[in-house]
């Protein structure tokens, strides 16, 4: 069974600016342009609500539609 992502200190950052909000966990390999940059909807591994508070609840919600890139 696949891990949920840690929950960094930058994660719960950009939970205080999305109130009652997702903060989504994307695969970097599919981040040519960096994290703000376009992302395909296989390349988001899922991601955790967060609560009124911009607090993170910790329920990850994975992406069924995310395919991991195959190695070089």
């Amino acid at each position: 069974m696949q891990q949920p992502p840690l929950i960094t200190e930058a994660m719960k950052l950009e939970a205080t600016k999305n109130p009652n909000g997702y903060v989504y966990c994307i695969d970097e390999s599919y981040a040519k342009d960096g994290v703000n940059g376009a992302i395909p909807r296989e390349g988001i591994i899922g991601a955790y609500p967060v609560d009124e508070n911009g607090t993170i609840i910790p329920q990850f919600h994975f992406n069924p539609n995310y395919v991991k890139p195959l190695s070089d």
